[in-house]
């Protein structure tokens, strides 16, 4: 899939571009300056809405610096699937354990945004 390119150049090709997401980019520096830098939160139960980002340079889980514009971007593909079916229909499907239930994650989405939740 990636063959000879990095992953922040093939989501740059395959997502970013096609999306206009113009202000998004792998984290590859945890302290740039992103204007209009959207943070990811979670809360636990009915407790205080927290911070939720690793102060690290990653690439996956949490390894994506956006803006709340580009989000919406994303969040409109999410919908309309204009990058393809198979492609929001693998993000929103739920990871089965070994004993067969199901879990509340999917390929990068949880809780309300995946499918029988």
């Amino acid at each position: 899939m990636f063959r000879n390119r990095s992953s922040a150049a093939f989501l740059e090709e395959r997502l970013f571009k096609p999306l206009g997401m113009k202000n998004s980019s792998l984290r590859d520096d945890y302290q740039r300056i992103v204007p209009g830098r959207a943070q990811a939160y979670a809360r636990q139960g009915t407790g205080p809405w927290r911070l939720n980002m690793p102060f690290m340079n990653v690439y996956g889980n949490g390894g994506m610096l956006t803006t709340v514009g580009d989000w919406m971007k994303w969040n409109a593909m999410l919908d309309s699937k204009s990058l393809g079916a198979p492609l929001v229909d693998a993000l929103e499907t739920r990871g089965v354990l070994n004993d067969g239930r199901k879990i509340a994650y999917a390929l990068g989405l949880t809780g309300r945004y995946v499918q029988g939740i």
